[in-house]
């Protein structure tokens, strides 16, 4: 009988699966996005591959952009002489103004200035036109399929557009960047702007309203509605949403993040190194080996749930020789949404083949092969 013939399933339920429960939220946005921040795994979401208007949150992709062009952020930038400031939300800055980088960002993404997204475009890229075009390019590149921008600020285009799914992707990528994350967590920052002491602060109302915020950027224009990018931290677990055009906003973002944090936690499931199973070893000069998990996997679970579900997949033998380390099976765990995710199962130490055994085996499966081969007229002569 052949090996995978001989391969039997263990099923080991730590728990029994739960079905998770029917989303009950009174919600009244046109679109929006719920996602564990460490899984990447989507929780809930409605209409999150609509076109909407994402107004001011386009500053993101606007950080994004000068974060990663921009080595050393301590460095001066000049508006140009026929700098034209586009108006709305400003840091009322004036042709051949002076401000680093840093301070840039600061009045990007707290302030949420219109013309410092203008500045540093033109200083990135060389216009706003250029600067435009690598927006969409790296749009492509992250993989958000439904957008595309006409400026660096968000103000309103008919072409100027995303979808809720899009921005998460922006987001997580944008998050990864430690100055980002640093800038964002904030909701007002002091500073020196043209010799005078001002301090910036954040549009996003969750701040001081809402537990654990950790930014990200808000967006408001007549045709996009009110808009939230937001990042929520609570024991650990990060929660990112977005919704857009929301009628309440502050009053539904909160519903959405607490059924985040009310409904899932993260578990690490086998840390790695421990024992799964003990396994015979065939013409071994050991009789048995110990196998383990090779890794570790943390899933994101539904709070009914005690642990996560596992199942083994294992032989029943090994034929030696066996080297430690080998890969002799696979674990598999599944998540609350039906993801699964393997690990290896490992020889836990080397056995080497019994050389009597072997010889023995030999002579016997020979004897065996004669016989097999004899006739039975012939052995009774």
């Amino acid at each position: 009988m052949k090996r995978k013939n001989l391969l039997f399933l263990i099923t080991l339920l730590i728990c029994l699966c739960c079905s998770l429960p029917a989303l009950a939220l009174d919600i009244d946005a046109e679109a929006y996005m719920l996602v564990d921040m460490k899984t990447g795994q989507v929780i809930t979401g409605q209409n999150a591959d609509e076109i909407k208007y994402p107004a001011s949150i386009t500053k993101v992709m606007t950080a994004y952009l000068v974060l990663t062009h921009v080595d050393d952020l301590s460095k001066e930038v000049t508006s140009p002489k026929n700098f034209k400031n586009v108006g709305e939300s400003s840091a009322g800055i004036l042709p051949n103004e002076t401000h680093t980088y840093m301070e840039l960002l600061y009045a990007l993404l707290i302030r949420s200035a219109n013309d410092a997204a203008q500045v540093l475009a033109i200083d990135v890229a060389g216009s706003e036109k250029k600067f435009v075009e690598l927006m969409n390019e790296t749009a492509k590149q992250l993989g958000m399929k439904n957008t595309h921008f006409t400026n660096p600020h968000g103000l309103h285009n008919e072409e100027h557009y995303t979808t809720a799914s899009d921005l998460i992707i922006l987001a997580q990528a944008a998050l990864k960047i430690d100055t980002f994350r640093d800038i964002v967590s904030k909701d007002k920052v002091a500073l020196l702007w043209n010799g005078k002491k001002i301090t910036f602060t954040s549009t996003n109302k969750l701040y001081g309203n809402y537990e654990g915020v950790k930014g990200i950027k808000t967006g408001t224009t007549t045709p996009a509605g009110a808009c939230l990018l937001a990042l929520c931290e609570r024991d650990g677990v990060e929660m990112l949403a977005v919704m857009l055009k929301a009628k309440e906003l502050y009053e539904d973002m909160p519903k959405l993040l607490d059924y985040g944090f009310d409904n899932f936690r993260h578990e690490v499931v086998f840390e790695g190194g421990e024992l799964i199973a003990n396994l015979p070893v065939i013409d071994g000069k050991l009789d048995n080996v110990d196998i383990f998990v090779k890794g570790s996997v943390e899933v994101l679970l539904h709070k009914d749930m005690e642990t996560a579900v596992y199942t083994v997949d294992l032989p029943p033998a090994l034929t030696a020789p066996v080297q430690k380390g080998d890969v002799v099976g696979t674990l598999t765990v599944k998540d609350s949404f039906h993801n699964e995710f393997e690990l290896d199962l490992i020889a836990g130490e080397t056995i080497e083949l019994h050389t009597f055994s072997l010889i023995f085996r030999q002579v016997f499966e020979c004897i065996l092969g004669i016989f097999s081969r004899t006739p039975a007229a012939a052995i009774l002569n």
